[in-house]
């Protein structure tokens, strides 16, 4: 029985080494960028990967960009809970984009990441939550972690086949039409096969957007720049529209404002960073 305990403790101390160093390996890229905040502003923009392009350019205008690549609202309302403990809130631009109440965003979140962002009392008293905390520690039961390990590999590698072929990436601008339909396509194909909606992210949209009236904050409904490729494809959404209008929230609806200028974007529904500057310019014009 000592032998067993023994063996049994060995090899506990060894599974937990080992998670340490991929605990210290992964934490400067994959969970670090995600802690990063400002609380000195009252205007926040909460949005998924949508809103990266905007970069910190609307920090001139006293809003902080507080988006993050795979937000869904769950992650969203985090946050925003967040910011009501800590900072002075006044507005909130929430993303009222087509894809954001589809199912797809119930596993693909950042949930093991936004957890960060909950009081102790919270995450103790729930036990999916507490698993969420276990598991943003305890990394080698974290599968988002090894897809990450994953993804960033093979990012180094087409690195180092690049530099081999100094071949460089052609920008989306610089694509023929019918390169730039068929990978529009294969985006949509991804982020709109479903035909129901999500109650979970439906739910946690509504539960933002009650708080904030409770409290008198302004919460702004944003639609992101598509380009004239993938709004070809996409229809709007009358969910997302329709959830929007009946919690009486002013929508911006930027979806078709840089349809005539491929150079903004970086992909089919992304804006590089000249996009994200004048989008940046676009909200503080119409708040």
């Amino acid at each position: 029985m000592k032998k067993f305990i023994k063996n049994g403790l060995k090899l506990f101390l060894i599974v937990l080494v080992i998670n340490i160093a991929l605990l210290i390996l992964v934490t400067p890229g994959y969970f670090s960028p995600y802690q990063k905040y400002k609380l000195d502003y009252s205007t926040y923009i909460l949005a998924d990967s949508h809103g990266l392009a905007i970069n910190d350019y609307a920090e001139e205008f006293g809003i902080f960009n507080f988006s993050a690549a795979s937000d869904s609202y769950s992650d969203m309302a985090r946050k925003f809970k967040f910011l009501l403990e800590n900072s002075d809130v006044k507005r909130v631009i929430l993303t009222v984009d087509d894809h954001i109440l589809s199912p797809y965003r119930d596993k693909h979140n950042n949930n093991d990441r936004s957890v960060i962002y909950l009081n102790a009392s919270e995450v103790t008293s729930n036990y999916s939550l507490t698993k969420e905390w276990i598991q943003r520690y305890f990394v080698l039961l974290n599968s988002k972690v090894r897809d990450y390990l994953m993804s960033f590999l093979k990012a180094q590698v087409k690195t180092v086949l690049k530099k081999k072929t100094n071949k460089d990436k052609m920008s989306w601008a610089q694509m023929d039409l019918s390169t730039r339909r068929a990978i529009a396509q294969t985006r949509y194909a991804l982020q709109f096969n479903y035909k129901a909606y999500s109650s979970i992210m439906q739910n946690h949209f509504k539960e933002i957007v009650e708080i904030c009236k409770r409290k008198d904050i302004e919460v702004i409904g944003m639609r992101y720049p598509l380009s004239k490729v993938y709004l070809e494809l996409v229809d709007d959404d009358k969910e997302v529209l329709k959830l929007a209008d009946d919690l009486k929230i002013r929508v911006l609806d930027f979806k078709r404002a840089f349809e005539d200028k491929p150079e903004y974007f970086m992909n089919q529904d992304h804006l590089n960073r000249e996009g994200g500057r004048a989008l940046a310019n676009l909200i503080n014009q119409n708040l």
